[in-house]
């Protein structure tokens, strides 16, 4: 059988992308970045306030998608379909009462940088391999693992989540770290802090990696370029208000029963009412998070391709396994390091499939279900209608408040919720064994030193 080239894995996982992208959005999410995006080209909210920790993001995907598409919709029409004109059903209601489907112009136009950034990750997950392995078939095999795995393409391109751009600087400043570019690694890993938070888990094995490589310059140029980025990327905020930090880590608390995401902790508060969550997962997460640090600290000294991305994956496996909310695309995040994983070591492929697997299924069945499709509900609106009344004893909040009684949705997403779990152990489980395979300071696959330019793509 031919070997798979990556410009096929690339050319293909596109094309799947473009073919979705205008048909399928999450109903709160992209009616959320239209009317930021409206609010900014309209002049009502100015472009410079977004200049703070996590509005980045907004920068890279939500603006230039919606100047685009106040440019194009004069020649081309708007096709944003007006609540009103649809069956008052198809509306999902609370916590959002939607009054326009942006439609398919604007769904592809702020899906094509999320496309893009997937692009970019294939290929430096690529580039990683071919610099550090030198074997191109796990190149090839990592970069279809990322870039055709349903789950990253229907976040980027379905539901329309911007997860894969932290992912994006978290595997570049992987890049750099191996590259013995501890600045430039530091400031990466700061460019990912500032589009979601999670990332600043992944600065002790950032340092720790630095540390073994060059000791103390490693360690010192990755942490002051760190520092130096977060400062100056946190400036407007800090300029603002110091206080305006409590907005980045306060609790949420709701009251009465809720739904916590992909996470055995929604079997208890589906059901269990009063658990101080914020406090318990907390905790929890703080105690896991040390845990990991002091274990990867003392096991290996090895700074290898493979030891790094287990380095990097396993903080980020503890928050998906304890936090006390998962959204379905927070594991974008783990992706990339487990593609890199997976391809080196394909007894650990049927988890990486299964949790991508499991994630998907939350995803396109929770209780936003159809409500994905209404982009194309001028065309199927009323069997998008039908569908909503089948899928009614499935749905855990159908008036917008969790039921008190058990349902068959409740069960569902505990169930799904707990396999994550599971699984999510498991993983960890599989890659503290990568790691207890090799002797403190043995390298499985030594760093090659061979130049970037002898790296050419397909």
């Amino acid at each position: 059988m031919r070997q798979m080239r990556l410009r096929d894995v690339l050319l293909f996982g596109v094309i799947v992308r473009l073919a979705i992208a205008p048909f399928f959005a999450h109903p709160f999410d992209v009616y959320a970045w239209y009317t930021v995006g409206e609010s900014v080209v309209n002049g009502k909210v100015p472009l410079q306030s977004f200049l703070v920790p996590y509005s980045y993001s907004f920068f890279l995907f939500v603006f230039p998608a919606a100047f685009a598409f106040s440019f194009l919709s004069g020649y081309l029409g708007s096709y944003t379909i007006p609540m009103s004109s649809l069956n008052q059903d198809l509306n999902p209601g609370t916590p959002i009462n939607i009054l326009v489907v942006p439609g398919p112009l604007f769904d592809l136009l702020v899906k094509l940088p999320l496309i893009l950034c997937d692009l970019l990750v294939a290929l430096l997950i690529y580039k990683l391999i071919m610099r550090h392995l030198g074997d191109e078939r796990v190149a090839v095999s990592a970069s279809a693992l990322w870039f055709l795995n349903p789950l990253t393409i229907w976040v980027s391109s379905g539901w329309g989540m911007f997860d894969t751009l932290p992912a994006l600087f978290t595997i570049l400043a992987l890049y750099f770290l191996l590259d013995k570019k501890f600045a430039l690694a530091g400031m990466s890993l700061a460019l990912a802090v500032e589009m979601k938070y999670y990332a600043i888990v992944l600065l002790f094995p950032l340092l720790l990696v630095a540390w073994r490589n060059s000791r103390w310059r490693g360690l010192a140029e990755a942490f002051s370029g760190n520092a130096a980025a977060i400062f100056v990327l946190s400036a407007p905020l800090l300029a603002e208000s110091a206080l305006s930090y409590t907005t980045l880590v306060g609790t949420w608390a709701p009251s009465g029963l809720y739904y916590s995401g992909l996470t055995f902790w929604t079997a208890l508060t589906l059901f269990v009412p009063g658990i101080n969550l914020p406090l318990v997962s907390g905790v929890l997460v703080a105690a896991l998070l040390v845990m990991t640090y002091l274990w990867t600290w003392k096991r290996s000294l090895a700074t290898d391709l493979i030891s790094a991305s287990v380095y990097f994956g396993l903080p980020i496996l503890v928050l998906l396994a304890a936090f006390r909310f998962v959204g379905e695309n927070y594991f974008v995040w783990i992706l990339p390091f487990a593609s890199i994983i997976a391809s080196q070591h394909s007894r650990y492929r049927p988890l990486f499939f299964v949790m991508s697997v499991v994630a998907l299924l939350s995803s396109v069945t929770d209780s936003l279900l159809p409500y994905y499709m209404l982009p194309m509900a001028p065309w199927i609106g009323g069997y998008l209608a039908s569908l909503l009344s089948s899928v009614a004893p499935y749905r855990v909040a159908p008036a917008g408040s969790v039921t008190q009684t058990l349902s068959i949705g409740k069960f569902f997403l505990s169930v799904l919720g707990i396999l994550a779990t599971a699984l999510l152990v498991l993983i960890v489980r599989e890659w503290v064994g990568v790691l207890r395979a090799k002797p403190n300071g043995q390298e499985e696959h030594p760093i090659k030193t061979t130049s970037s330019e002898n790296v050419v793509a397909s």
